[in-house]
C-alpha cells in the first residue's frame, strides 16, 4: 500500500532541509567511488577507494568517507570509529543523491554495523537495502549513539529490528524511511519490530520519519521497544503488520515511549492493538491522530483477541493527550485491560463496538466544552472529527471541525508537565493563531475556532412589499437549523420563522423565505445557525427599506435562461392584470395570464412555449405586463 497523500508534504520537507556542511581538511576525507576499475589510495576523487570498508579501514576515528552515486554491495563495519560515513548529499543538500547511493547487504548480515560509538559519528545520505541477520538487517546499533540521517532503509530481513535494531543504543534517528521490512520468526526466535526495535535501555529520538508498509511475524509492524524511552517527533507509522500485536507500535516491559506529533493509520494486528499495543508501559502519546488501524485475525494463527482497535492497554500508565481516535477495527477504539488510563483532551469517534471499553468514567458526558461540545469530565469529545478527505487519504481538520481549538496546551499528568509542541507534524505553528488553543489530533487547522457552518451569499432582496431573503451553507456540522429574526431599527430583534439545516454535510445547501406585505419602511434581518447541543451562531445584520407600495414588474429569474424562467410583478390594488410574451417583432407568443387579481404579490413561470405548446427557438423576447393604462417590460434570453 502507498504512504498517504496527506504526507507528501511532510516527505517533501525532508529533501527541503539543507543539510550542506563543510568538510574538513582534504587529510581526513576519505572518497569511494562504485564505478571506478582499479580502487585507489582514496586520496581524491580521481585515486578513490572501490568500496566502503576500504575506506572505513583506512580512516582515522573523526574522518569522513564520502561516497559517490553507486551501488555499494557489501555490509559496513564502522569497526569502534566515529566516523561521518555519507553520500554527496552531506555536501550538498541534494536529497536526490540518495536514491542513488545504495548500500546492498546482499542478504549475508546487517548492512551496516555500529558499535561503540559517539554521537559524533553518522551515517547520511543512503539506502540500506537487502541486510539479513538475526539483530538489525539493516542497521545493527550496539552501545552506540550515532546521528542516522537522510536515509531509506528497505527491503531488510531479521528477527529483532529489521530495519534498524538497537540495544543500550540511543542514535538520533532523522529524515529517515523505513519501508517494506520484514521480521520473521525463525525458531527458537520470534520476530519483533520490522521497522525498529529498540531494547535493552535504548532511547533513541526519531524525528521527521515514516515507517511504512513494514511486516512482522510476531509483535510490533513499525516498531518494537521493551525496558527502553524511545522519542518520536513528527513520524508517520502506516500500513504496518504484525501477526501478533501492536499493529503499529508495541511498547512492551517498563518502556516509557514518547510519540508526539504522530499519524499512525492503516496498521494491522491480529491479536490486538492495531494502532497502539502497551504491556506493562507508560507512554506518553500527545497530538496524535490514530486513523482506520485494524486489530483483526488475519492470520491463521489460533485464538485471536481483537480489542483495541486504535489502542489496547494491560497494565501500566499510558497517558493520551490532544489527539484523535476514529474508524479503528477491532473491539472499541481503546481497550484497557488493566492499569491506569489519562485520556485528556480527546476525540474518539466510530471505532468499531464502542470508542471505550472498561475506562470508567472515561467518555462518559458530563459537561461541555470551549466549544458548547458535550464532553467527559475530562474535555473528551465524541464527535465527527470532520477531515478534509479522508477518503483521499486528508486527515487534516477541516475549518467545521469540533476538535478544533479544544486541546490544552500543558497539562500535569501524574507529576508530569505535559507541553503542547510548538509545531504540528507538517512544521505549521501551533497553536494557529498564537495565543489559541491547540487543536487535537497531529494536524494544526489555521483557524483559533471551529466554524460551526459555512455560510456564504447571505442576501435581502425588496420585491414590493416582500423581502426575499437567500442564504448558502457550504457545509454543515450538527446543524438544526437557521432562526430569521427581524427587527424595526432601534428595536429588538424576534423570530419570524424557523428553517431546519441538513445536520452534518460537506455538500452546498441552499436556503430562502419570504417575508411578505410589509409595510413601508426599513427593515434588519440577520440568521441565528443553532447546532444540536445549542450552541449558537449569529450571522451579519443586513437592512432594506421598502418603498410606499407601487405597481412594479421585478427582474425575471433566471434571466437568460434554458428551461423556465420565474416572472414576480405586484399589484397596488385588486384590478385587471395583462402578462404576455412577444417576440422581438411583437407577434404574441403566450399569454401568460389575463385576469381580475387580488392586491399583493404574483409570480408566474414561462416555461419557453408558445401558445400551442411548442418549443420556441432561442433568442430575445420580451415580458409584457399591463394593469390598467400603465404597461412595464423587460426582455428575456432564451438559450438551449
Amino acid at each position: 500500500m502507498k504512504t498517504s497523500g496527506c504526507f507528501k508534504r511532510i516527505m517533501a520537507l525532508f529533501g527541503a532541509i539543507n543539510f550542506c556542511v563543510a568538510l574538513p581538511a582534504r587529510a581526513d576525507v576519505w572518497y569511494v567511488d562504485a564505478s571506478i576499475s582499479v580502487s585507489g589510495n582514496g586520496n581524491s576523487w580521481a585515486t578513490a577507494f572501490a568500496k566502503i570498508n576500504d575506506a572505513i579501514t583506512a580512516a582515522a576515528g573523526s574522518d569522513t568517507v564520502l561516497t559517490a552515486p553507486g551501488i555499494y554491495r557489501e555490509n559496513i563495519d564502522y569497526l569502534n570509529k566515529n566516523l561521518t560515513i555519507a553520500s554527496l548529499t552531506f555536501t550538498t543538500g541534494d536529497t536526490n543523491y540518495i536514491s542513488q547511493t545504495i548500500i546492498d547487504g546482499g542478504l549475508l548480515k546487517s548492512v551496516v554495523t555500529c558499535k561503540n560509538l559517539s554521537a559524533s559519528a553518522m551515517l547520511c545520505g543512503f539506502v540500506i537495502r537487502q541486510g539479513k541477520s538475526n539483530d538489525g538487517g539493516g542497521i545493527f546499533c550496539q552501545n552506540s549513539n550515532p546521528r542516522l540521517k537522510f536515509l531509506t532503509i528497505r527491503d531488510n530481513l531479521a528477527h529483532y529490528g529489521s530495519g534498524l535494531y538497537c540495544t543500550n543504543s540511543s542514535p538520533v534517528v532523522e529524515s529517515v524511511r523505513f519501508v517494506h521490512n520484514e521480521s520473521i520468526r525463525t525458531y527458537p526466535y520470534r520476530g519483533y519490530g520490522s521497522g525498529i526495535c529498540c531494547e535493552n535501555q535504548s532511547n533513541p529520538v526519531i524525528q521527521n520519519c515514516v515507517i511504512a508498509d513494514n511486516f512482522c511475524d510476531t509483535k510490533g509492524g513499525g516498531v518494537f521497544c521493551s525496558y527502553s524511552a524511545p522519542e518520536f517527533y513528527n513520524v508517520v507509522m502506516q500500513n504496518n503488520a504484525a501477526v501478533s500485536v501492536g499493529g503499529g507500535i508495541c511498547c512492551e516491559s517498563k518502556c516509557a515511549v514518547r510519540l508526539v506529533n504522530v499519524f499512525i493509520a492503516g496498521n494491522l494486528a491480529a491479536d490486538g492493538g492495531g494502532g497502539v499495543y502497551s504491556f506493562d508501559s507508560s507512554p506518553i502519546i500527545q497530538q496524535a491522530t490514530i486513523v482506520g488501524n485494524i486489530a483483526e485475525a488475519r492470520f491463521d494463527t489460533g485464538d485471536k483477541n481483537m480489542a483495541g482497535g486504535g489502542l489496547y492497554m494491560y497494565k501500566g500508565t499510558l497517558t493520551l493527550v490532544n489527539s484523535v481516535v476514529t474508524d479503528n477495527l477491532g473491539d472499541y477504539g481503546f481497550y484497557m485491560n488493566a492499569g491506569t488510563p489519562t485520556i485528556r483532551y480527546c476525540n474518539f469517534f466510530n471505532n468499531e463496538t464502542g470508542n471505550f471499553f472498561n475506562c470508567g468514567q472515561i467518555g462518559v458526558n458530563t459537561q461541555v466544552n470551549s466549544n458548547g461540545d458535550p464532553c467527559d469530565a475530562y474535555f473528551n469529545t465524541q464527535l465527527d472529527p470532520l477531515f478534509v478527505q479522508p477518503a483521499m487519504g486528508n486527515y487534516r481538520l477541516s475549518n467545521w471541525s469540533h476538535c478544533i481549538g479544544v486541546g490544552i496546551q500543558v497539562i500535569n499528568v501524574n507529576g508530569q508537565t505535559i507541553t503542547a509542541p510548538i509545531f504540528d507534524i507538517e512544521n505549521q505553528p501551533r497553536p494557529l493563531p498564537s495565543g489559541t488553543s491547540p487543536d487535537m489530533g497531529a494536524f494544526e487547522n489555521p483557524n483559533g475556532v471551529f466554524l460551526p457552518v459555512e455560510l456564504v451569499n447571505w442576501n435581502a432582496r425588496v420585491l414590493g412589499n416582500d423581502v426575499e431573503l437567500t442564504w448558502m451553507t457550504l457545509s454543515e456540522n450538527n446543524n438544526v437549523g437557521f432562526a430569521v429574526e427581524r427587527r424595526i431599527p432601534g428595536k429588538e430583534f424576534s423570530e419570524i420563522t424557523f428553517l431546519s439545516g441538513y445536520g452534518t454535510t460537506v455538500e452546498p445547501h441552499s436556503y430562502a423565505y419570504f417575508d411578505r406585505e410589509l409595510d413601508a419602511g426599513a427593515y434588519d434581518y440577520r440568521l441565528q445557525q443553532i447546532d444540536a447541543n445549542g450552541g449558537r451562531t449569529v450571522s451579519a445584520t443586513i437592512r432594506v427599506t421598502i418603498q410606499p407600495f407601487e405597481f412594479d414588474l421585478f427582474p425575471a429569474s433566471p434571466n437568460p435562461f434554458n428551461n423556465s424562467t420565474r416572472i414576480i410583478f405586484h399589484l397596488p390594488h385588486t384590478t385587471q392584470a395583462d402578462l404576455a410574451i412577444y417576440n422581438l417583432n411583437g407577434c404574441l407568443v403566450r399569454l401568460l395570464v389575463s385576469a381580475y387579481l387580488p392586491v399583493g404579490r404574483h409570480e408566474m413561470t414561462w416555461s419557453g412555449k408558445d401558445e400551442h405548446g411548442l418549443d420556441v427557438a432561442s433568442g430575445c423576447y420580451i415580458c409584457r405586463l399591463k394593469v390598467g393604462d400603465r404597461v412595464q417590460i423587460q426582455r428575456l434570453m432564451m438559450i438551449k
